[in-house]
């Protein structure tokens, strides 16, 4: 299962980087570098959607440096579009009793790693995006087959507001105001678009999983 994991994680990055250099835009840097800065809960073993979710007010409310710019020459608004770039990410979850009415999702780190990776190589192309005129994140949650539909769709929309949650806070954290700002559009599938067909009832891990695509 780790080598799986792992497998997966160095097959997104492999894409996010090809999609990064794709949209590269040669010129002068809009924006100073700067530390890369996560949520705390990032660090821990397990993350808790219900425990992150009480804290993410607070790092929305965290202020960022502003992108240095010159109104009328080279702020977002006045530049060129770009090529454009579309990357996609896959988030897996631990299983859950779906029977229980409140019940918490988890993730394991490798797919914390894999929302560091994805900020990362957003910041990447920040020429591109600063040039963007159709920044958009879209997360789209999955889970197995065990469970009822209505159960599945509960989790579903679960699992994609804190993998929105997530996106979000990392984004603003470590993004520039006035140009690091993405939409993120949530979507529940359930069990309706399993990776990998099974059985009812089955606890299948490809099958639970967010699916993550930026496009700007």
């Amino acid at each position: 299962m780790r080598r799986f994991l792992t497998l997966v994680i160095g097959a997104v990055l492999a894409l996010a980087a090809g999609s990064a250099a794709q949209g590269q835009v040669q010129g002068p840097a809009l924006a100073p570098e700067q530390a890369l800065a996560w949520p705390s809960e990032f660090a821990n073993p397990t993350f808790s959607c219900d425990a992150f979710a009480a804290q993410r007010a607070r790092y929305m409310r965290m202020s960022r440096p502003a992108f240095n710019c010159t109104p009328g020459v080279d702020c977002p608004q006045d530049l060129e579009p770009g090529p454009g770039a579309e990357s996609s990410f896959f988030l897996f979850y631990d299983w859950v009793e779906k029977g229980e009415a409140n019940v918490d999702v988890t993730f394991s780190s490798f797919a914390l790693d894999i929302v560091k990776a994805m900020t990362e190589n957003m910041l990447k192309d920040m020429d591109g995006v600063a040039r963007s005129k159709r920044r958009l994140i879209t997360v789209v949650a999955h889970t197995d087959t065990t469970g009822t539909a209505l159960q599945n769709q509960r989790i579903a929309e679960k699992i994609s507001s804190c993998v929105k949650n997530m996106v979000e806070v990392s984004t603003h954290l470590n993004g520039y105001a006035g140009a690091y700002d993405f939409p993120v559009r949530v979507e529940a599938a359930g069990a309706s678009r399993p990776m990998v067909q099974t059985a009812p009832g089955v606890r299948e891990l490809q099958n639970r999983r967010t699916e993550i695509t930026i496009r700007y």
